[in-house]
């Protein structure tokens, strides 16, 4: 009786080898792929100058670091003491290792310490990216923040391509990119860049601007928030 035994334990001890190896997990479709992150900054009225060298030094830092793609640093058209990043990464683990280290963490306690908000930053993937390439900095950088209602996302989304199909390299455009955030994707970044304040406003007043604010509105969950800047230098 003890011989029939046999097969049964060498079946489940074999079984038993089969449960106990780990699993290979599948690729993360999303591992390599770039990431974007769009942080807003705002600090104390009489501290712009002390803002402005902390960012600078932080920007100079981060173009050395492994697997950055492009950093420029922005400062808010009429409001000095407002500033934007923008960056894009090879990978969200990319972004992570450098977050993670002593100099990003020595430059936001020192902002920390002269900030009139929190760091708003808003990690992002892209929607409707026209090339994956570091983009040019142009003169004149305006980013929207583009808020829908969850229920009316794709009918936004179809529009706001439309948009971008209509706007992207005419009156004189050099950038016209749509971010969507990773954890929320009914919040979306519009980021156009512009060689004259006067080209922007050409397209401001394009028949096909004006028609997709209004058709936006109903959808939208948020005020259309539109901010012009311009790049932050030495």
């Amino acid at each position: 009786m003890k011989a029939s035994f046999k097969p049964l334990v060498l079946v489940a001890a074999a079984f038993g080898m089969i449960a106990s190896t780990p699993s290979v997990r599948a690729e993360d479709p999303n591992a390599n792929k770039p990431v974007y992150a769009v942080a807003y900054i705002e600090v104390l009225p009489d501290k712009e100058k002390q803002g402005r060298r902390l960012i600078l030094d932080h920007v100079a830092d981060a173009k050395k670091a492994a697997g950055i793609v492009s950093i420029d640093a922005l400062a808010r058209e009429g409001y000095p003491d407002q500033f934007a990043l923008i960056e894009q990464w090879q990978s969200q683990k990319a972004k992570d290792d450098y977050t993670a280290g002593t100099s990003v963490k020595d430059f936001r306690a020192a902002l920390a310490k002269i900030e009139a908000a929190a760091l708003d930053e808003r990690i992002q993937g892209p929607l409707f990216v026209e090339s994956d390439k570091p983009a040019t900095l142009p003169p004149i950088v305006v980013m929207t923040h583009i808020d829908v209602i969850p229920t009316a996302l794709e009918t936004a989304r179809g529009r706001i391509k439309q948009l971008v199909d209509g706007n992207r390299h005419k009156n004189a455009n050099v950038r016209y990119d749509i971010l969507v955030q990773t954890n929320r994707q009914n919040h979306m970044t519009l980021i156009e860049g512009w060689k004259s304040e006067a080209d922007k406003n050409a397209e401001s007043a394009a028949a096909e601007t004006v028609s997709f604010r209004h058709d936006l509105l109903p959808m939208s969950g948020s005020p259309y928030d539109e901010r012009t800047y311009h790049p932050l230098r030495e």
